[in-house]
């Protein structure tokens, strides 16, 4: 909270898979409350990203198998 008012947050998680990578964690100074709307902009956002992280934990697999091919 901020001194003399109220501080709005949310936080939804990234997941890849069964696990959660992290958590996309949002605050507002303003005491208005975020909306469904906001909840569901940010669960698309932590979609997104649990995506592009997993896409790059693939990615990293794949190249760390090519090179092991390569040196065998």
């Amino acid at each position: 909270m901020r001194a003399g008012g109220q501080l709005a947050v949310i936080a939804v998680p990234m997941i890849i898979g069964a696990h959660v990578a992290g958590v996309f964690y949002v605050s507002n100074h303003c005491s208005q409350p975020f909306t469904d709307r906001d909840e569901e902009v940010l669960r698309r956002l932590a979609a997104y990203a649990a995506t592009a992280i997993h896409n790059a934990q693939l990615y990293r697999q794949a190249q760390e198998a090519l090179a092991e091919r390569h040196r065998a």
